[in-house]
């Protein structure tokens, strides 16, 4: 089977396990296949230590099989005692590492975690990455053991690297649905659930059928809404990535599509909507909707997000002080505003806002708006 068949498989099995996370250790067993490893771990939490991390998700599955033994011994006897949990949660985003280089010298000596638990699990000479996951929370994944003889090879890694987004979005859609109680229903079901906009379109984009709480999104249209029988976005930009967005998704020449999200920026009310699109495969159609290739779910926050100016600091890499600009402008304050506020010269929060855009390397304050919106800190369930 060739790379892209794999990766195909790979993403096909991401689509379905979405919408119903029973299917996760299918899709990492083909993960696990591809990317010549012995298993491989994915934790959804928040936090950046074992006494103040919140645990959503957890699953630790070998070959595609669910090694739930392991899981409650590791979580158990060795997570509340495992050094690299720490270190694990400040890398930065995407960066893959050695498991060895998470723990000091002296640790590699003398750690139980690192001497015992993981080569027992088959982790020790594994991979490790932090993926920035919605809603504030961390996406931790864990890859065990190369099947190769030796060191990892650069083919394994790219395969690896070539993964991270779409996990990304995979955990996304499987917060969006979580949150709204939606887990494990059929596409039609979707349709009944009134805290989401759900959107079912055919194979070139057009609208067949949309719930009641998309159909009173679509006809405010502050975010997303409807010309012509296709979905657009209010801000051209958003427009544009939300049309790229869909044509990813559109299934060409017999291969499925692929699935991402973007936040919409409202506008002029300067609300956000969380779009997510997820390609159906044919498989997945209920009887009687064959026609049914993309499904966009639309979540918009019933009152402005909740947002923390010391988290965002910590998230953008940004000061107090800017992160609490950045924070009001996401309020929907004027520069006037947010100086009135602090009794300083407009000029002053101006030159704040141009520091951000270079530290982020942004061009305008909209982006910079919606980047911050996608901090909103929402609760959200216990580990499953």
């Amino acid at each position: 089977m060739s790379k892209h068949d794999k990766l195909a498989g790979i993403l096909s099995s991401l689509h379905e396990a979405a919408l119903d996370d029973s299917l996760w250790p299918v899709a990492s067993g083909r993960i696990d296949e591809a990317c010549g490893i012995r298993g491989n771990t994915l934790v959804i939490a928040r936090g950046y230590s074992q006494v103040d991390i919140k645990i959503f998700f957890a699953r630790v599955c070998h070959l595609g099989d669910r090694n739930d033994d392991w899981e409650q011994t590791y979580f158990t006897d060795y997570y509340p005692l495992d050094e690299r949990v720490p270190r694990v949660t400040r890398l930065p985003d995407s960066r893959l590492v050695h498991v060895a280089h998470l723990y000091t010298k002296q640790e590699r000596k003398t750690s139980a975690t690192y001497n015992k638990a993981l080569p027992l699990a088959g982790y020790q000479n594994g991979l490790n990455v932090r993926l920035d996951g919605p809603e504030g929370t961390s996406i931790f994944w864990a890859l065990a053991d190369s099947t190769r003889a030796g060191s990892w090879g650069s083919r394994q890694i790219k395969m690896i690297e070539s993964l991270l987004p779409h996990l990304r979005h995979f955990v996304r859609v499987r917060r969006a649905l979580g949150s709204a109680q939606a887990f494990n229903t059929s596409l039609a079901e979707l349709l009944g659930h009134a805290r989401l906009g759900v959107i079912q379109l055919d194979r070139v984009g057009r609208i067949l059928e949309m719930n009641n709480r998309a159909r009173g999104l679509l006809q405010v249209g502050h975010g997303v809404f409807e010309r012509d029988g296709f979905l657009r976005a209010r801000v051209p930009a958003d427009d544009s990535h939300l049309q790229g967005l869909l044509a990813d998704a559109m299934p060409r020449f017999g291969l499925g599509g692929t699935g991402n999200s973007m936040t919409i920026l409202g506008w002029p009310s300067r609300s956000r909507q969380a779009v997510h699109v997820l390609p159906i495969g044919e498989h997945q159609s209920d009887f009687g909707m064959g026609r049914v290739r993309m499904l966009v779910v639309v979540v918009e926050p019933g009152r402005p997000a909740r947002l923390d100016a010391e988290l965002v600091a910590s998230a953008l890499g940004l000061t107090v002080t800017e992160s609490q600009v950045a924070v009001a402008l996401a309020m929907g304050k004027t520069v006037s505003q947010i100086a009135e506020g602090k009794v300083v010269k407009a000029r002053t929060e101006q030159s704040h806002i141009r520091r951000i855009h270079a530290k982020l390397g942004l061009s305008c304050q909209e982006d910079l708006i919606r980047l911050v919106l996608s901090l909103g800190d929402a609760p959200g369930p216990g580990r499953q």
